[in-house]
């Protein structure tokens, strides 16, 4: 699975929203399995 910028502004948006910014694209994958 590739990591594209949209994913990752996808991420950023709801990681604002949980209150914790998502650094790194590992993390937003991280935040993606989660889920």
């Amino acid at each position: 699975m590739t990591c594209s910028s949209r994913d990752v502004a996808r991420v950023r948006a709801l990681a604002e929203r949980l209150g914790r910014p998502a650094a790194t694209p590992a993390e937003a994958r991280g935040m993606l399995g989660m889920r």
